[in-house]
Order: structure tokens, then sequence, then C-alpha cells
């Protein structure tokens, strides 16, 4: 029996569960191994007591912060051969890549700061001889600044809590008596560049079948709601709902500006859709194309190919229900956290 320690460097210092990154690269992980018959616990950076750590096999610091507390940490888990990991979900760490991160880009971070936050992050990255990240490109990213690091990729997956969730409320996607919904599910506030890739044909499609089509757009985003006939704008649904919101619309979309940063990011937009049999069209991002095969997704960058990808969808009932249908059974069968699990397992294993 292995007792696993996951701290989250988490702006959500009380309850870090409800930030995402937390809930995807510490919750679920955690859930797989007390399945499993271990022990694992969670707890914010900022509230680690640092003689717990002791008590632990493996602590994974998520996103691990540079500074005093760190160090300690740290000296404490070699004093007792305890295996250190940091895990990373996004670029960011290598100044190189700062100013195409979103928290530059859309201005939350000056210059100056922007460079700071990545040259600190990549200090504490450094630190590390394991680490752990969610996408290919990231541990290309992270092998560019510690090539003699070991990194495992554990993608982003599904938690047995959340299907056991999705049985159990009966979420069942809405049948097509009306018009099919288009969801986005920004999520962030950092997701307005990446909306406006899509907002002239959004607007175009709902017009040209007014009846057939309908825009939902979710998170803090900002467009001009003029431009539409008719969206509905919720800025914020909590995830214990969100599945049964998704459950309530009928196309997915995840377009993204393509850069260093983005294509490092994890393709979780699709299965969080695709396990109740929602399709997806989406910008080809490395971690979207893993998914290439499982006839559920569709791929767009150009506006037109967005047009008719969307479009098809929305006229064609055969098409729809195939890609529906693909995206439901391949989800269950290949988007699980338990087998993102067993890739760390097998590291665990050699160096336990």
């Amino acid at each position: 029996m292995k007792k696993i320690l996951y701290i989250t460097n988490t702006g959500r210092v009380d309850r870090p569960y409800l930030d995402p990154s937390a809930r995807y690269r510490c919750y679920n992980f955690a859930e797989a191994f007390v399945a499993g018959g271990d022990i694992a616990d969670v707890v914010s950076f900022a509230k680690l007591d640092l003689q717990s750590l002791q008590h632990y096999d493996v602590c994974v610091f998520h996103r691990p912060p540079y500074g005093e507390k760190l160090f300690r940490s740290l000296e404490i888990l070699n004093k007792n051969d305890i295996l250190a990991f940091a895990d990373y979900d996004d670029l960011i760490f290598n100044e190189k890549y700062a100013l195409a991160s979103s928290i530059y880009k859309q201005g939350r971070a000056g210059k100056e700061e922007c460079l700071r936050i990545f040259s600190d992050n990549e200090k504490a990255l450094r630190l590390f001889e394991h680490v752990t990240v969610s996408t290919q490109p990231l541990k290309e990213k992270v092998l560019e600044i510690c090539p003699d690091a070991e990194v495992t990729v554990m993608h982003n997956a599904l938690s047995s809590g959340v299907l056991r969730d999705i049985d159990l409320y009966g979420y069942k996607k809405i049948g097509i008596d009306g018009p099919k919904i288009i969801s986005y599910l920004s999520g962030t506030a950092s997701h307005n560049k990446d909306f406006e890739i899509v907002e002239e044909v959004l607007a175009e499609l709902t017009r040209k079948h007014s009846g057939k089509a309908k825009l939902v757009i979710v998170g803090p985003l900002e467009f001009s709601k003029e431009k539409f006939d008719t969206v509905v704008h919720k800025r914020y649904v909590e995830y214990d709902r969100l599945f049964g919101f998704i459950a309530k619309t009928h196309i997915n979309i995840a377009p993204l500006e393509m850069n260093d940063f983005t294509n490092c990011k994890s393709g979780l937009k699709f299965f969080e859709s695709a396990v109740l049999g929602i399709p997806t069209v989406a910008t080809p991002i490395a971690d979207m194309l893993r998914f290439e095969d499982s006839g559920g997704i569709d791929y767009a960058v150009e506006p037109q190919e967005w047009f008719d990808a969307l479009e098809a969808l929305i006229l064609d009932d055969e098409h729809y229900d195939r890609r529906s249908r693909n995206a439901l059974h391949y989800t269950r069968e290949h988007c699980l956290v338990s087998q993102s699990l067993k890739v760390f397992e097998r590291c665990l294993e050699a160096l336990l």
C-alpha cells in the first residue's frame, strides 16, 4: 500500500476542489489511488504542514511555487527518502514562452511580471528530478529545460466519480425536437481571443439556419452579442451542475489560438462533452489530435472549415448520430483516469 500526497498551488486555498486544474491533476488521481487500495490525500500548498510530509511515500507538487517553503519541503523529502514529483498541466515555465501565455495576452500580468512568474516557475521546475505532465508537448517543453529529468505523461481524464454521478442522476443528452444547441464552455476569462476565431462563423451559421441552430456560451466571455439574433450567455455554471448542463446541448466547440502555449493544453473539452454523447469541433492542438480515431470529433482551422464541420452536424442527422455514438463509446473506453494512473504506477514501481 502506497501513501501519496498531492500538494496543489491553487488560489482556492480553502476549497481547492473548485479549481479545475487541481481537480484534474490532484483529486482525480487521488480518487483512483484510493480505489486501488492506496492512501492518497490532497492539500493546498498554502496550508501544507511540513511535518506531515514524512508520513508519505510520494509527494506530488502541482504547479510548485519557487520559494523557501518549497526548499524546506524538498529537504524533508530528501532526508526521508520520499519521492518528489513536480506536476504541470500548462506551459507556465521558460521565459521564452511567457508572452504567448494567456495571462499576458489577456492583460492579467504585464510583461515584466509575466517574465518573472515564468522565471520563478522554471527555477522551481529545476529542483525536481521527476516530473508528471498532462500532454506530450508539455513533456517536450520540460525536457528543453531539464534534459535529464524523468518526465511521465499522465493525460487528464474522467474520474469514476464523474461517471457515477452521470449515471446516478440519469444525465442523458436531450433529443433534437428543436434546434441543435452549440455550446462554447470557455470556463475562464482568458478565452476572448479564442472565441474570435469562430465568432463570425457562428453568427453567420445561426442566422443562416435560424430555428435549426442555437448558441449557448458559458464563462466570463466578452463578445459582440449584437452579432447574434439569439444567444444564451451564462457567466458561470457550478462544476456539480456542469454535466447536467452539457446534457442539454448537442454540439461542443473548442477553438484555440495556435501557438506553443496553447499546443501544450489538454483536450479535456472533448471528453467532458463526449461522455454524454456530444460531438466536438476543435482546433487541432496536439492533445485534441489524440482523439482523431474516436469518430466523435472534427477539426477546423480556417473559418470555412469551422462552418462546414458545424453545418454538417446541424443539417445531417445521420452524420450527427454517428458522431454522437462514437464520442460516447470512445470516451467510456479510453478517457478514464484509471488508465492514466497505470502509467504513473509503472513509474512508481521502478522507483519505490
